[in-house]
């Protein structure tokens, strides 16, 4: 009888609980729907105080910042009512002309919205021509960025980043977040840094060498002459016996080392991975190490997704010297890198010598121009 009870009462005790945890959850969800509604009513009651915010705080933004004052100024001139509105209240409005561009050939009205003047030569071409000039150069890692008109004369900073918002507000690239204006000017600073580093460090007999890491920016400087002189240590073809393994046991390759480190191991304090100097590879690839190990015999160990010939950035190769991307749209083997001056082959990617123009992609898989 004392067990029946007992069956009995842990039945009821499971149903209580039961019974308790539904009308918890109905509760739950009566008060999530009811503070939804809630929420909707308040936002619908402040949008007007929220509006007037927002334009107040631009409009104090606008009062603070001559740039922005002289874009809104530039962008009302493109029609004639605004012209004679901006005229009547006493601004300056440039005289309306049809001109052409002399880089793309398009006719366009000679306003400061759709046109801008030179300062270097005083000539005018169209704003998108002078955008894609200065995204070229960023994305050739150019080391200068001269008028696109032939002048030689450095672009001032302030017409490529107005290049760059105006076409953030054409109906071509409304970007209304700026989220690609951003990273277009976060690539222009990248770029001027890079130069200008790349300029004094050539005077200082020194190299700028970027982090391989696709996503970082990190950048060393080093003395050309120690990167040549670890650079002439390894061996150039998979023939020599160096970069074999047994060769490596048998002595004849030895690794730059100082208190037993490898001297072309290198640490990105930037995105805190370990790379080899010299093949840009990652130092531990799939558990093997680079260590004591010359960069053919470390290559030709990895998996195939891994190997050095696999790593191009969307068809562009980093060069041997300072690890720019660098594309070939024509022409022979014979790269040169306008950031480092450094002379490599595009197929194998060695320091350049006369025989490499016979390099072929074949030439590769016959172990005769190999990738360093």
């Amino acid at each position: 009888m004392s067990a029946v009870i007992g069956i009995f009462l842990s039945a009821w005790a499971g149903y209580v609980s039961v019974r308790a945890i539904w009308d918890l959850s109905q509760f739950i969800v009566s008060l999530l729907v009811a503070l939804i509604f809630s929420a909707r009513q308040i936002v619908q009651d402040a949008m007007p105080l929220f509006t007037v915010l927002i334009a107040g705080l631009y409009l104090r933004r606008l009062l603070d910042s001559a740039t922005l004052r002289r874009e809104w100024l530039d962008f009302l001139q493109q029609w004639g009512l605004s012209r004679q509105l901006l005229s009547a209240l006493g601004c300056s409005v440039a005289a309306v002309e049809v001109c052409e561009c002399p880089v793309c050939a398009e006719t366009l009205e000679d306003n400061p919205w759709s046109m801008v003047s030179l300062p270097c030569c005083n000539q005018s071409l169209c704003w998108a021509c002078l955008r894609r000039h200065a995204e070229s150069v960023i994305d050739d890692a150019r080391p200068d960025m001269n008028c696109p008109l032939f002048c030689k004369v450095p672009v001032p900073d302030v017409l490529v980043h107005t290049a760059f918002r105006r076409y953030q507000w054409s109906w071509s690239g409304l970007d209304v977040l700026g989220q690609r204006t951003s990273r277009k000017q976060k690539a222009y600073e990248r770029w001027s840094l890079s130069s200008g580093l790349a300029s004094s460090c050539a005077a200082r007999m020194e190299d700028v060498v970027h982090c391989p890491g696709s996503e970082c920016n990190h950048m060393w400087l080093l003395p050309k002459r120690l990167r040549r002189s670890k650079a002439s240590q390894e061996p150039g073809s998979r023939w020599d016996p160096r970069s074999w393994s047994v060769g490596r046991h048998m002595g004849f390759y030895v690794a730059p080392l100082n208190d037993g480190d490898d001297l072309r191991c290198v640490h990105c304090p930037s995105c805190q991975v370990d790379y080899c100097l010299l093949c840009s590879q990652t130092w531990e690839v799939s558990g093997q190490s680079h260590d004591g190990k010359s960069c053919l015999e470390f290559d030709s160990a990895l998996p195939q997704s891994h190997k050095s010939k696999e790593r191009h950035w969307a068809g562009a190769k980093a060069c041997p010297g300072c690890q720019v991307r660098t594309l070939r749209s024509m022409g022979c083997n014979h790269m040169t890198c306008t950031q480092c001056g450094m002379h490599w082959c595009w197929v194998c990617g060695r320091p350049w010598q006369p025989w490499h123009y016979g390099c072929t992609a074949n030439s590769q898989t016959a172990a005769d121009c190999s990738l360093m």
